[in-house]
C-alpha cells in the first residue's frame, strides 16, 4: 500500500522513510485487528440473517412517517446487534450531542443528579449540560463530574462514593472526545455499570458511544448499560448514511427518549426516513468493513508520528477502543500545518486551507479539516483539534486504510518535511539583551526556528509592542514573542477576533529604529499558563526596508545559533 502511495504522490524523503518503517510496524498488528474485524463482521451478518431483511423493508415514507417499513426494520437491526430490548433511530436526530442531550434530558427527574462518571465531558456536550443557555444545570440539573483517575481510567472508588450520596442518572463518555485520557472498552463501561449499581441500585447509566460502535465484538448495553447513545454518520453509517442519531437499550427509557424528542403521546410511532432507508440498512451493512479500515488506517497514522518524534494515543498496535488517534503536536503552527496537509488528501474541497475559529458548543477555537460526501460524518477521514494546550490533533475515521495513509502522508509531510521533531530539539535560552531566540540545535531546516512551509524563516523574542485595531483609535500593550519577515506572534491581554487587522508598531534590541507594519490576525488562542491570548499575524501593509531588516535580524540568530551549537 505504502509504495503505490509513493509511487504517485511527492512527500519529503524522511517522511517517506518513516512511512515505510511504520507500515512494517502496523503490519504487526495486522492478525490481531483481523481477528475482531471477523468477529464484528460476523455479528452484523448474523444479525442481518436473523432479521430475515426483504426488498419491501426498504421501503420509505415521507411526512409524518407512520408504518415507515425501512425505519422500522433498521430499528430492529441496531436493537439486535446492540443486545438492547429497543431501539430509536430518526434522521430528526442532528447529531450525537443532540441524542445525548435528549436522552438525558429525557431520563432526569425534575431537578434530577446527573454524574459525569469520565470527567469533564467534551466541549459541545459540557456546553449542554451546563454552559449554555437553558442547559440542563439552568434548569435545575443538579451537576457533578468525577475527574479520571491518575491512570487515565474512570475513578471507581470516587464514582462508587459520590453515588452513595444519590444520583438519577450516570453519564459515560466512551471515546476520548478532546482530552487526554484513555478511550473505554465495553467492558471497562460494564465495570462503571456495576460500580453505579453498588451504590445506587436504581439510577441509570447513559453511555456516549459515538466512534465507538463496531470496534470490538460487544458493546456497553451488552455490559449492562442502560442506554447508548450516538450518530449515524459516524461507525454506524458506513459511509452511507445521510445523517441522523440514535439511543439504544432498555425499552422503557427508549420510549421516553422518544416522548421527549417528538412530544408525549407520540412516542415511536413517527419519522420518515425520506427515501434514506436503503441507505441507512446498507450502510451499516458495510460498517464493520468500513470501521476495520478506520482503524488500520490510524495505526499506520500512529506509527507514522510516533517515528517521526510526537506522542500518540493510543500507540501503534495497542489495541483500540474507538476511530480516534490523538496526535500531540504540541504547538499550534504545528496543528495547523496538520490539518492544511490533510486537507490535500480529501474527495471533496481538497483545495480548502482549513483555519482556526470559533465553532458553536466549543470553548476554544478549533482548526478542522474534512471533505467528506456527507459532512460532518467523521466514519470520513477529518481531523479537528482545539487551540489549547498540549494542541493535540484528533484524526478520525477514514472509510479505507489507503485513503487515511494519503491524509497522514500529506499531514506529515506538512508538519515536519525534511526534519523530524526529534531532531529538532527547541529550547529557549536567554540572550545578553533580554531576548530569547529559538535554539533548533544543529537542524536549522524547519521547526527549530519556526521554520515551517513559510517563505520567511522565524525567531523567538522577547519586546514590547503596541498595537491598534482598525476599529479603535488607542493603542493598546502586547509582548512580541515570535518575529520573522512574513509576520510575527503578539501575546495580550484581550481576546482579538481573528481576521482582525491591526497597525502594529515594535523594536527589538538589534533593530535600529522602529518598525510599524500593518497585519491580519490568522491564528488565535488562549495560552492558560501565561494568562494571555496569543495571536499569529501576518503582514499585509510593511515597508521593504523593514523587511529587510527583520529578515536580517533572524539570519543573525540563526547563525549565532549555529556557532553556539556547532
Amino acid at each position: 500500500m505504502i509504495e503505490a502511495l509513493l509511487g504517485r504522490i511527492a512527500v519529503a524523503p524522511n517522511v517517506a522513510a518513516a512511512a515505510r518503517r511504520a507500515a512494517a510496524r502496523a503490519a504487526e498488528g495486522a492478525e490481531r485487528r483481523d481477528a475482531v474485524a471477523a468477529s464484528v463482521h460476523a455479528k452484523v451478518l448474523a444479525a442481518f440473517v436473523a432479521e430475515d431483511v426483504t426488498e419491501s423493508d426498504l421501503a420509505s415514507t415521507l411526512g409524518y412517517g407512520y408504518d415507515d417499513a425501512a425505519r422500522a426494520r433498521y430499528e430492529s437491526l441496531l436493537a439486535r446487534l446492540f443486545g438492547a430490548e429497543r431501539a430509536l433511530a430518526r434522521l430528526s436526530f442532528v447529531s450525537g450531542t443532540h441524542a445525548i442531550v435528549t436522552a438525558l434530558d429525557a431520563c432526569l427527574p425534575h431537578g434530577g443528579r446527573l454524574v459525569a462518571a469520565t470527567g469533564r465531558p467534551y466541549d459541545t456536550l459540557r456546553n449542554a449540560i451546563a454552559e449554555a443557555p437553558q442547559c440542563l444545570v439552568e434548569r435545575g440539573v443538579e451537576y457533578a463530574e468525577i475527574p479520571l483517575a491518575a491512570g487515565g481510567g474512570p475513578d471507581l472508588t470516587a464514582l462508587e462514593r459520590r453515588c452513595a450520596a444519590g444520583v438519577d442518572v450516570v453519564f459515560v463518555q466512551r471515546s476520548r472526545g478532546y482530552a487526554v485520557r484513555h478511550s473505554l472498552s465495553a467492558a471497562t463501561c460494564g465495570e462503571i455499570v456495576a460500580a453505579v449499581a453498588r451504590a445506587a441500585p436504581r439510577a441509570v447509566v447513559l453511555v456516549d458511544d459515538c466512534y465507538g460502535e463496531l470496534v470490538e465484538a460487544t458493546e456497553p448495553t451488552e455490559h449492562g448499560a442502560h442506554l447508548v447513545m450516538g450518530s449515524l454518520i459516524k461507525n454506524l453509517g458506513g459511509g452511507l448514511a445521510p445523517g441522523g442519531g440514535y439511543v439504544a437499550g432498555r425499552a422503557d427509557l427508549v420510549e421516553r427518549v422518544a416522548t421527549r424528542h417528538f412530544a408525549p403521546g407520540l412516542g415511536t410511532a413517527l419519522g420518515s426516513t425520506l427515501g434514506f432507508g436503503r441507505a441507512l440498512v446498507q450502510g451499516l451493512f458495510l460498517a464493520p468493513l468500513v470501521v476495520a479500515e478506520a482503524l488500520a488506517g490510524l495505526d499506520f497514522a500512529a506509527s507514522l508520528f510516533e517515528d517521526l518524534g510526537f506522542a500518540v494515543h493510543p500507540a501503534p498496535n495497542l489495541t483500540r477502543y474507538d476511530i480516534v488517534q490523538a496526535i500531540e503536536l504540541g504547538d499550534p503552527e504545528m496543528i495547523g500545518a496538520f490539518a492544511r496537509g490533510l486537507q490535500r488528501a480529501m474527495p471533496i474541497n481538497a483545495r480548502f486551507m482549513p483555519e482556526p475559529a470559533a465553532v458553536p458548543g466549543y470553548r476554544d477555537p478549533v482548526v478542522m479539516s474534512g471533505g467528506a460526501f456527507v459532512p460532518g460524518a467523521t466514519i470520513e477521514l477529518s481531523c479537528d483539534a482545539p487551540l489549547r494546550p498540549p494542541f493535540e490533533v484528533y484524526l478520525q475515521g477514514g472509510t479505507t486504510r489507503h485513503h487515511a495513509a494519503l491524509g497522514a502522508l500529506f499531514a506529515a509531510d506538512a508538519v515536519c518535511g525534511n526534519v523530524s521533531r526529534r531532531d529538532r530539539r527547541i529550547v529557549q535560552h536567554p540572550t545578553k539583551k533580554g531576548a530569547h531566540v529559538t535554539d533548533p540545535g544543529k537542524s536549522l531546516t524547519r521547526g527549530g526556528a519556526n521554520v515551517e512551509r513559510r517563505r520567511f524563516v522565524r525567531v523567538a523574542v522577547a519586546a514590547d509592542i503596541a498595537y491598534t485595531r482598525e476599529d479603535a483609535a488607542v493603542p493598546m500593550a502586547g509582548i512580541l514573542s515570535d518575529l520573522g519577515g512574513g509576520g510575527i506572534r503578539v501575546a495580550t491581554v484581550e481576546d482579538l477576533p481573528l481576521g482582525s487587522v491591526l497597525l502594529v508598531r515594535f523594536r527589538t534590541p538589534s533593530l535600529e529604529r522602529e518598525i510599524v507594519a500593518r497585519g491580519r490576525i490568522v491564528l488565535s488562542f488562549f495560552e492558560a499558563k501565561q494568562s494571555r491570548y496569543l495571536h499569529g499575524i501576518a503582514f499585509t501593509q510593511i515597508d521593504p526596508r523593514d523587511q529587510e531588516a527583520i529578515v536580517a535580524f533572524v539570519t543573525a540568530e540563526i547563525k549565532r545559533l549555529e556557532t553556539a551549537h556547532s
